[in-house]
């Protein structure tokens, strides 16, 4: 009896004495892979860190072990180059630190849903200009393209005209994309190109029946030149009018009347530059 007392004994100053040792040990366990949302990392960002001690925990996680100049690409952060961040920033408590887990990290930035709306519109806006010279053109979206998953970080989306790619009156634009300079995903945007030719009579072409390309009171369609964009919309004649000759058109809901030019059958350009 008196051998198990001692033993017992034994035990708890054993368990006691160990106790508050663990208590002031944190257990930091890399992770094979994880997702950024900043290019500065910290050490909560990859990996677990555990303790009892809650104040020590949230210090060992919030450590900063590595500033990456971006996340747009994957980065891998080994497990030594973390420590060493940890006895720099926490010398005192370094020692109080059990290390596992993955040897390093391979870490990327958490995707971000880019819309590719704007680029769209550039691409349009870039062709007008390129084709419309001179020339009465029509450009219209066809396919828009869907958004792209893509990194954090600072984003860019460019027509490349040069790489476009016209099939018939298709033309395929491709827009390049871009995250802190580092080049991305390509999405295509495709555009109906409609090269508008009218036919201007000659001098004393009178106006008969055949002549008449657009009647008085009947609906038309306006195409309207301003800013460099090319802008579709419904109106109504106010005159009959042959195809070259100037025509008063009124839009639909509003009562002012503008001036037009008839370039088809039903068809009438306003440009109000």
């Amino acid at each position: 009896m008196v051998m198990l007392r001692a033993f017992l004994s034994l035990m708890m100053f054993a368990l006691s004495s160990t106790i508050p040792a663990w208590a002031g040990t944190a257990f930091v366990r890399m992770e094979p892979s994880a997702l950024l949302d900043r290019a500065e990392v910290r050490l909560g960002d990859v990996a677990s860190v555990s303790s009892s001690d809650a104040l020590l925990a949230r210090q060992l996680s919030g450590v900063v072990i590595a500033r990456l100049q971006s996340i747009a690409v994957p980065v891998r952060i080994r497990q030594v180059d973390a420590e060493a961040a940890v006895r720099i920033a926490l010398p005192g408590l370094a020692s109080a630190v059990l290390w596992g887990g993955a040897a390093e990290t391979r870490a990327s930035g958490r995707p971000i849903r880019r819309d590719l709306g704007a680029a769209v519109d550039d691409a349009a806006r870039g062709l007008f200009r390129r084709l419309g010279s001179g020339r009465v053109v029509e450009v219209r979206l066809a396919t828009a393209p869907g958004a792209l998953e893509l990194p954090p970080g600072r984003f860019e989306a460019r027509p490349d005209f040069a790489a476009a790619v016209l099939i018939g009156s298709r033309l395929d634009v491709p827009l390049r994309t871009y995250v802190d300079g580092i080049p991305m995903a390509v999405a295509h945007a495709r555009f109906d190109i409609r090269l508008l030719r009218p036919d201007v009579p000659g001098p004393g072409a009178g106006r008969s029946a055949e002549s008449v390309a657009v009647r008085r009171d009947q609906p038309v369609r306006l195409l309207v030149d301003g800013g460099g964009l090319r802008i579709e919309t419904e109106g109504v004649a106010l005159d009959d009018a042959a195809i070259g000759a100037p025509v008063r058109i009124r839009r639909q809901g509003s009562a002012a009347t503008l001036s037009g030019q008839v370039m088809a059958a039903g068809m009438v350009r306003v440009d109000e530059n």
